[in-house]
């Protein structure tokens, strides 16, 4: 049987970093624009085809376009990336987009998965899912002990449902769907943006423009955490020599500050 694999989210963060690693990994490889076909003898139950859809290929929102995309390839796996995300104020200012949008793409994706028989899947979750005032170390049996931070709230809500859909699929029709939690990934693919992207790759960004125009920086919080541990190792790396100020009007965010 060939194996298509769908990868939602094909063109973000984790989605083009797969890309890099399937393309590295595979010395047999076609590379199309939105595809790669992996020609390989030594196993046929490995997958051949991966298929990385972006958000202007299909919006995931729209069932009907989705389902399209479902019906034209026949896919036989899923890695779903594919998410509404953004930093601390983008999300605490927007916690109902932040939900609808998210519950909306999961609902659509595990909906034609199980349509289209989908029988193995990984669906990606976050580490904001965490209660509040989560015990560590931080494990799967916690997840829903608690209520999430209020910042993030409608994100963290959508990738909690997320979870117990796949879990519950997974019980009644035996799928080989799991879901995996990163934790503060970042990388070249990453979301820059200085209103909107996550605490590292936003500090790297305001550490460079400090270093290139010869200014301090400004962070978010008191930086009494590991923030400031964080932003005093990108300093040491960046060779920046001017001062770190922390805006204490600005929230500290989730919960201890672990990055």
């Amino acid at each position: 049987m060939t194996r298509i694999c769908l990868v939602t989210g094909g063109t973000g963060l984790l989605g083009s970093s797969l890309r890099e690693v399937i393309k590295n990994e595979n010395k047999n490889i076609i590379e199309k624009e939105n595809e790669i076909i992996v020609n390989s003898n030594e196993n046929k139950n490995i997958i051949t085809k991966y298929i990385f859809l972006s958000s202007e290929m299909c919006d995931l929102k729209d069932y009907d376009k989705s389902k399209l995309v479902f019906e034209k390839y026949n896919f036989t796996d899923i890695i779903h990336f594919a998410a509404h995300v953004g930093g601390l104020y983008a999300n605490k200012n927007n916690n109902l987009d932040f939900l609808i949008n998210n519950l909306e793409i999961s609902m659509n994706v595990i909906k034609l998965c199980h349509k289209y028989s989908i029988s193995r899947g990984i669906f990606t979750l976050s580490t904001c899912i965490f209660p509040v005032n989560c015990s560590l170390p931080l494990t799967e049996e916690k997840i829903h002990d608690g209520k999430c931070h209020q910042s993030n709230e409608g994100y963290s809500v959508s990738k909690r449902v997320l979870e117990v859909l796949v879990r519950f699929y997974r019980e009644k029709y035996n799928y080989e769907w799991i879901c995996i939690i990163p934790t503060n990934i970042y990388g070249k693919y990453d979301n820059f943006n200085l209103e909107n992207a996550h605490v590292i790759p936003s500090i790297i960004h305001k550490m460079y423009l400090a270093k290139v125009n010869n200014t301090n920086v400004y962070l978010l919080g008191d930086g009494k955490l590991s923030i400031k541990e964080l932003a005093d190792k990108i300093k040491y790396y960046l060779k920046f020599n001017n001062k770190i100020l922390f805006d204490t009007t600005k929230d500290n965010g989730i919960h201890n500050n672990i990055i």
